[in-house]
């Protein structure tokens, strides 16, 4: 019966306010394995409506406001990060699904689901076409020339939600913010200056690296010509 209200939910011919607390009942009644399926089985169901929505014409917003309502359904309690997901991957989402015209819902959920196991028999076949070009050989830097010190900084993740002694192990995509809740532990509690949870870090931190960078990464300590960040 949940099921059955469940795909009618999907699809968007019913609509019941009590039903994602049942479904979070339901869900945490299960043990781990059966949890994982029933996982593997919703991501399917929603992947196959976001799909056929877009290829009957759906544009991003509708496409971002059926997402959304999935969050709700199904994230109750976590809808807000559900949603900043969900902005994040839109873009990726409308480009493979307009380009790959014959993706199924299983390959989406077996790359985006991997911990849960999902589908594990469906072939995965990702081809790029990459132009053809002449390789050329490359000549080593003689000697005399000048050399560069380039400084390449990666993966400094801002949260703008950070905070001291959050929650840093949550169910959450990520943890350690405002809205992370109290941690069960001392120890899983996030740090001051970042943590080694799923979290990210507050710009205080990546303001004292930088200050760092000014005091110890120039001259006469060591002078660099070009300083790279990717990932920001």
């Amino acid at each position: 019966e949940l099921q059955d209200e469940v795909e009618m939910s999907i699809n968007g011919s019913t609509s019941n306010e009590n039903l994602a607390n049942r479904i979070q009942e339901f869900y945490y009644a299960k043990n781990a394995t059966e949890r994982n399926q029933w996982s593997c089985n919703i991501c399917r169901l929603v992947a196959n409506k976001g799909i056929s929505l877009q290829q009957l014409g759906g544009d991003k917003k509708q496409i971002c406001k059926f997402a959304s309502d999935m969050c709700d359904l199904f994230l109750p309690n976590d809808a807000l990060q559900c949603n900043r997901y969900v902005d994040n991957l839109i873009d990726s989402w409308m480009y493979i699904v307009e380009n790959k015209p014959e993706i199924k819902a299983e390959s989406v959920c077996r790359i985006r689901m991997q911990d849960k196991n999902c589908f594990p028999d469906s072939e995965v076949n990702w081809e790029i076409n990459i132009p053809k070009g002449e390789s050329r050989a490359l000549s080593t830097a003689a000697n005399n020339k000048v050399q560069y010190k380039v400084l390449h900084l990666t993966d400094i993740h801002y949260d703008p939600l950070y905070k001291v002694g959050a929650n840093a192990v949550c169910k959450d995509v990520l943890c350690c913010e405002s809205i992370s809740g109290t941690p069960n532990a001392p120890n899983e509690a996030a740090g001051y200056w970042g943590d080694y949870h799923v979290c990210d870090m507050p710009w205080y931190s990546i303001d004292d690296l930088m200050e760092q960078l000014s005091q110890h990464v120039s001259p006469p300590h060591i002078s660099i010509n070009l300083m790279v960040a990717s990932e920001f």
